[in-house]
């Protein structure tokens, strides 16, 4: 038995392709197809029917299908098990994290981490869809959220105030550098997020206090809000770690935080919690947070 047949299984039967599935797994699809042909031949069945539209699961291949995901419980929760019991302050850590936290908040603290313990290496990954702590897809997670899972340990690090900023020469065109109630929200443009976080509380609360017309551009997450209005094209609903990144914005206006509540937490697996270089850098980020507050 080969884990990593059955690995190339796994993706393949949840990417439907071999091109999407080797992108998942970081290698070619030919890999994926060379593996597959090894497996069935092994087996001596037919795993996948193979479609124009993409491989379907046969049922040996719906058999196989259950007894190889939970295999592969096991050997995440054994990896875990494994890497919880770690006391070097070597080696890797994945996060997993958002893109404006990525981009613009957590670079700083990295800077200051990597200085102290020069021996672990940091894998960010940024996706505003976060990974799999059981899957040991990551084995931190810095999210934005209201509340800690059930499923995770950590902890609140800051909380999220959003405000409303807008290019210098274009607020100054408008005549005005301040939304002081609701019926000065007529004086301005806007940048707002499209379909895909629209749903989104500030989002919302713009919408309820503008016309239509006002919404000059929309864009799919906060980095491109931050970059449009950089260009002078309206007022965009910024975290405060974004907004203040540019001296070419000013704030305009807080939007209560009440509306997003949110708060940049850390949490790991608690399976995770003793390895010596999670405990590590999950210190370090609360003593430096407890530092600023």
């Amino acid at each position: 038995m080969n884990w990593d047949d059955y690995r190339v299984f796994l993706a393949l039967a949840e990417a439907g392709s071999l091109l999407k599935a080797g992108q998942n797994l970081q290698v070619s699809h030919t890999t994926v197809l060379r593996r597959l042909n090894a497996l069935e031949e092994r087996l001596k069945v037919r795993l996948f029917d193979r479609h124009k539209t993409g491989y379907v699961l046969t049922a040996s291949g719906e058999t196989i299908l259950q007894s190889a995901l939970h295999l592969k419980d096991e050997i995440d929760g054994f990896e875990r098990q494994v890497l919880g019991q770690d006391i070097r302050l070597s080696g890797e850590i994945k996060i997993s994290t958002t893109d404006t936290i990525g981009f613009f908040w957590l670079p700083p603290f990295i800077k200051k981490f990597k200085t102290l313990y020069p021996d672990i290496v940091l894998n960010v990954e940024v996706d505003n869809r976060h990974k799999n702590l059981s899957k040991r897809e990551a084995d931190i997670v810095i999210p934005s959220m209201n509340r800690q899972p059930d499923y995770m340990v950590g902890r609140e690090l800051r909380p999220i105030h959003i405000r409303l900023y807008g290019h210098r020469s274009y607020v100054e065109t408008k005549g005005v550098n301040l939304i002081a109630s609701d019926k000065d929200y007529k004086n301005f443009d806007f940048i707002l997020l499209n379909e895909s976080l629209s749903h989104l509380p500030m989002n919302q609360y713009i919408l309820k206090r503008i016309e239509p017309k006002q919404v000059a551009i929309m864009a799919s997450n906060f980095s491109a809000l931050y970059h449009l209005c950089l260009q002078g094209l309206g007022l965009a609903a910024l975290p405060y770690y974004v907004g203040e990144q540019a001296p070419d914005l000013c704030e305009v206006s807080e939007i209560p935080f009440s509306v997003h509540s949110n708060s940049i937490w850390i949490l790991t697996h608690p399976d995770l919690k003793r390895s010596a270089r999670i405990m590590a850098f999950m210190e370090f980020m609360r003593e430096e947070n407890k530092k600023i507050s």
